[in-house]
């Protein structure tokens, strides 16, 4: 066979390969899903957002007809999970929640895995947190002035738990801090959840608390809810007023949670997901079961997607 046609054949044969590719691509897209859909949780099990994992996945199953099924991957603020899914394959058979925290990992920590921007496809944002500023009742503090003006006739004194360094009830904190000029000593946990018998005893003066977990001690009298963080007040804490009420103004918190996978994701694939979140989130019974579990459904496209 001669050069050239050597040439041309193995140019033929490129193509039919290119051509056969692109055809079972956009079959298997056609197809999908055609077998159960890992979901991630960044999380540890039965924290707030573990049940909004839950929830997003259940409402996924229901609109995909395949089983959806939940693996929890908890710790280093959700960093662990997020790696996993940026080196997941991106065939939509892997996805899973993403928070706030996520966006603020890139700038705490300089030796991530992967690339918060470049390596993840947003998919859906599908809920929103509220937390609660809770305090010790043995502190005579009942509203966030006071709360500043101990903190600076006390310097050093109080403490704050947290789950861990960049999470929502870290970031949240180190923005009063820097809003209201006052210094409160970091305590890290693994999990806010692990953080709570703590408060209860002293040991911690203060903590961002998702709200369903902080109101039954706040109803028993065991710890004292000042403010939240969201720009409105919480439904099961009506009473109790936000920090841009409280005389901060420009002090907003929202704890936003998504859905994302690793980047490549077919766009079609990412339509027909968006899709099931959207319309399966949006349920009456399901938006009034997120109210006492204190958040809020929201849904919007993967184009408007902004933790």
């Amino acid at each position: 066979m001669t050069e050239p046609a050597g040439k041309l054949l193995k140019a033929i044969i490129c193509l039919f390969i290119v051509c056969v590719t692109a055809q079972t691509a956009a079959a298997d897209v056609q197809d999908y899903p055609n077998s159960s859909v890992k979901y991630v949780v960044p999380y540890s099990p039965w924290s707030a957002a573990d049940s909004i994992g839950r929830l997003t996945a259940a409402r996924l199953e229901e609109a995909l007809r395949v089983p959806v099924i939940v693996e929890d991957k908890s710790g280093a603020a959700g960093n662990i999970a997020c790696d996993y899914l940026a080196k997941s394959a991106p065939d939509g058979y892997n996805i899973g929640t993403v928070a706030t925290a996520v966006t603020g990992s890139i700038s705490l920590d300089k030796n991530l895995p992967y690339h918060t921007f470049r390596d993840f496809t947003p998919i859906g944002l599908n809920a929103v947190l509220h937390l609660a500023v809770v305090v010790n009742r043995s502190l005579p503090i009942r509203n966030i002035r006071e709360l500043g003006s101990y903190a600076k006739s006390n310097p050093g004194k109080l403490t704050f738990g947290s789950a861990g360094v960049g999470t929502g009830s870290h970031l949240s904190v180190e923005l009063l801090r820097m809003l209201a000029d006052i210094d409160i000593t970091h305590a890290s946990y693994k999990g806010t959840a692990n953080a709570l018998p703590d408060l209860l005893e002293n040991r911690i003066s203060l903590m961002f608390d998702f709200v369903p977990l902080a109101i039954e001690h706040i109803k028993a009298d065991k710890l004292r809810a000042i403010a939240v963080t969201m720009k409105n007040r919480s439904p099961l804490l009506p009473e109790v007023p936000t920090i841009k009420e409280s005389g901060i103004p420009q002090y907003e918190f929202t704890n936003r949670f998504g859905v994302a996978g690793p980047t490549g994701i077919p766009p079609d694939i990412v339509t027909k997901l968006n899709a099931a979140i959207v319309r399966g989130m949006n349920g009456e019974a399901l938006c009034a079961e997120l109210i006492q579990r204190g958040g809020e459904v929201v849904t919007r496209t993967p184009q408007k997607v902004d933790l």
